[in-house]
């Protein structure tokens, strides 16, 4: 009698199916209804951006735009493409605002809108959405700012800086209102006090400065010392 063949496919690496049997029991299997509308969730968030950390490739002043690349890589190492001509976030409002440079390799966020902007970003006001997009790589914004903690900013507890990360120039503006402006030369207020000072007791043509102009300089400074940081 001629043997039977064996159906035992050995035990399949990784916990695999190991067996005829339960590949079958694998092929027959049918998801539930819970299931299915999970995987089908899940297969739709994946298609959608909100934010990621990005690096400045270029940048444009005149259109305040940069290209810039997706700090993130895929799950195998492979970079995301860099988006071009992505809408520069600047502070500003009314009448005022605030730029600055943009070095290649600077850093922040990518916001990604739900809907498409072009129309908005070309004209402004109210517009309808240009296309059926959402969450397109296209409709990217990007924030600078965000910064690793490998290169984080000087920081102070109580006191608000502005200036270059170096602190080679600075503003020092403390909570009871002084300032302090700081740079290569020295601190600008410190400075301008030691000139006051110095017209209070000059000569001109060998005749001390009129009573009326010392009393305005000495009013000076003592504003000054109302604002600096002693």
């Amino acid at each position: 009698m001629p043997d039977e063949p064996d159906t035992n496919l050995g035990a399949a690496p990784n916990g695999g199916i190991g067996s005829l049997g339960d590949l079958t029991r694998e092929m027959s299997y049918a998801p539930t209804l819970a299931e299915a509308i999970d995987k089908t969730i899940y297969s739709s968030l994946t298609m959608i951006r909100v934010a990621l950390p990005g690096i400045v490739r270029s940048y444009s002043p005149e259109s305040r735009s940069a290209n810039v690349q997706p700090a993130l890589t895929e799950h195998d190492g492979t970079s995301l493409p860099v988006i071009a001509s992505v809408p520069v976030l600047f502070p500003s409002a009314g009448d005022f605002g605030m730029t600055w440079p943009l070095p290649a390799g600077s850093t922040g966020v990518l916001f990604f809108s739900d809907r498409d902007i072009d129309r908005w970003d070309h004209s402004g006001g109210l517009q309808p959405p240009g296309s059926a997009r959402r969450f397109d790589w296209s409709d990217a914004l990007f924030y600078p700012g965000l910064r690793p903690q490998s290169d984080a900013l000087p920081a102070d507890p109580e006191d608000m800086l502005i200036g270059k990360t170096d602190g080679s120039l600075q503003i020092r503006i403390t909570a009871a209102g002084e300032v302090s402006i700081g740079g290569p030369g020295g601190e600008l207020l410190t400075i301008l006090d030691e000139a006051l000072n110095a017209l209070v007791t000059a000569t001109a043509g060998g005749f001390p400065l009129d009573p009326g102009t010392i009393l305005t300089l000495v009013g000076l400074i003592g504003e000054l010392a109302t604002i600096r940081v002693p």
